[in-house]
């Protein structure tokens, strides 16, 4: 007889990270094998049934492809499978449905570890895909309230780990003839972008008007404020961007180098900026933009190769359009200098093994640029055939991230008198070339967890959330089969503790994230040479509507 869903447990992980998912941040986790799958118990059966439900409705899936072992079947109405002849404790599932994710992120198949012969059910949760769908018309009753047609559309989704805070790309395509747009993605936080464009002016047959872009989820200053988008559900926008004539601004480049001419940049006065449609003159020091009517920042990058001081060039001036075009901007471009980064272990520590800079996974990532923005982290490694570690940084605001995990830690990183543990490293146009310090230690602590889904020891994600300063304000890690995890390498500081049957998303470190698990959090300290053991009820995937 079938047992109730209510009874399965869940061990559900990412598409083939199973293997490895515990060891990437700190040590391989260690775990003994579910109790009832040991030994005898996989011996006197070869069977493994489950059911697969659909994780935004938690109703079963029919027709869902689940493969195992080289056998393979499509659930039924009720969502249950069934195979047997199977002589191995675990087995790995691979479940697929097309409009299906097989968790919050992009993969389309989701695989789980089953245990053979348990006599449980084991649950495997699919995520319906999202809809993002809406219409480009242009602002102000401006082309005679038509749909604003061939105009890219992109949405970009946030995610925060142990890897970092990053934008990545959920979906794009383009608008229709009649302005529309549609877009499937995975559930999560989103913003959504439209593209600077050109587009033919009504009525004015060869005459161009320029689409400016436009920040779905756009904030003060054109800081980006996710959206969150829900599984198996239609968010839809009415965006208005602007339409105008456009106008040829001629530029006059100063201090260009060999190599080739500069990324041109326009910056509005809401904070954001986009890809100039510029041409050459027949002079070498000379370009052409189209622009609209407005004020804004024209920005000129020349980005040389990384191994001589002063090899990329950087370049800021104001430009007034009105009706007409416009002579003589000048754009000064000037040498950005090289960042060294010097790196001493605690004085307090003897260590003969010391890390290097790449071995401690270093970046400076943008805090204030667009998340569609090329570029937005910097790495700190070494480039060839230097014998120092520096950084070129192009004005913008910095924040430095560490990617956790080794047996090192960052201890204290300043540049000046910026902390940038605690604060964003800002990077002026013409800004002197002071070092970026790191004092790193070895001294770290251990987490010991063990998981519950309802009462019952299962395979979860846990994270350590960081409240004190941190170059890596984010951990993770997986729990074995009996809801164990034991985390080495932690770096000592104060943390919160979550387990969750699924991943988490979205910006973790922050408080309005954090609020919607906060029933299941602990609070940790962890001190340099110490273990710390915490319980955790793990947050069930029915309760994570995604």
């Amino acid at each position: 007889m079938w047992k109730t869903a209510a009874a399965s447990r869940l061990v559900i992980v990412a598409a083939g990270v199973w293997p490895l998912a515990g060891w990437r941040t700190g040590g391989p986790p260690t775990f003994s094998l579910a109790a009832g799958v040991q030994g005898g118990a996989a011996a006197q059966s070869s069977e493994v049934r489950g059911i697969v439900m659909n994780a935004a409705t938690n109703q079963p899936l029919a027709r869902a492809l689940v493969q195992v072992d080289r056998q393979s079947m499509l659930t039924g109405h009720d969502g249950r499978f069934e195979f047997s002849g199977l002589g191995v404790p675990f087995v790995f599932a691979q479940v697929r449905k097309p409009g299906f994710y097989g968790a919050d992120d992009a993969s389309q198949t989701a695989t789980a570890m089953l245990p053979v012969g348990s006599g449980e059910d084991v649950t495997i949760r699919l995520t319906p895909e999202a809809l993002i769908t809406g219409t480009l018309t242009p602002s102000g009753g401006q082309g005679g309230g038509e749909g604003l047609p061939r105009i890219f559309v992109e949405a970009l989704r946030l995610q925060q780990d142990e890897y970092g805070t990053q934008w990545t790309l959920g979906g794009q395509t383009s608008s229709n003839e009649d302005g529309g747009f549609r877009l499937t993605v995975p559930p999560g936080d989103y913003i959504v972008e439209t593209q600077y464009a050109t587009a033919r002016t009504p009525g004015q047959p060869g005459g161009r008007d320029v689409v400016l872009p436009l920040l779905a989820g756009g904030g003060a200053g054109g800081a980006p404020v996710p959206m969150h988008v829900a599984a198996g559900t239609e968010t839809r926008l009415d965006l208005r961007p602007a339409l105008r004539p456009a106008h040829a601004v001629h530029i006059k480049l100063g201090n260009q180098t060999e190599g080739g001419r500069p990324q041109l940049q326009a910056r509005m006065s809401n904070g954001m900026s986009f890809n100039l449609l510029s041409r050459p003159t027949e002079g070498a020091d000379e370009m052409v933009a189209m622009l609209p009517r407005g004020t804004f920042t024209l920005i000129g990058q020349q980005v040389g190769p990384q191994t001589a001081e002063g090899a990329s060039r950087y370049g800021e001036t104001r430009v007034t359009v009105a009706d007409h075009d416009v002579e003589g901007v000048l754009l000064n471009l000037t040498a950005t200098p090289q960042i060294a980064v010097e790196l001493a272990v605690d004085p307090a520590i003897t260590s003969d093994n010391a890390p290097t800079v790449q071995q401690l996974g270093l970046s400076l990532y943008r805090t204030d640029a667009a998340p569609s923005a090329m570029n937005q982290s910097v790495y700190l490694g070494q480039h060839r055939g230097a014998t120092t570690v520096t950084a070129t940084l192009m004005p913008g605001h910095y924040r430095l991230h560490a990617q956790g995990g080794g047996p090192w830690f960052v201890e204290s990183a300043t540049l000046g008198g910026t902390d940038l543990l605690t604060q964003d490293l800002v990077v002026e146009a013409g800004s002197s070339a002071e070092p970026l310090r790191l004092v790193v230690s070895n001294q770290t602590g251990t987490l010991r967890a063990t998981a519950k889904l309802g009462g019952t020891p299962g395979t979860c994600w846990v994270y350590l959330i960081a409240t004190s300063p941190a170059a890596a304000p984010v951990l993770s890690a997986m729990t074995g089969p009996d809801g164990s995890l034991t985390r080495g390498f932690v770096p000592p500081g104060s943390y919160r503790v979550v387990a969750s049957e699924r991943r988490l998303s979205g910006r973790l470190t922050d408080s309005a994230v954090q609020a919607k698990f906060a029933p299941y959090v602990q609070t940790v300290t962890v001190a340099a040479g110490d273990t710390v053991s915490v319980d955790l009820a793990a947050i069930p995937a029915s309760e994570m509507k995604p």
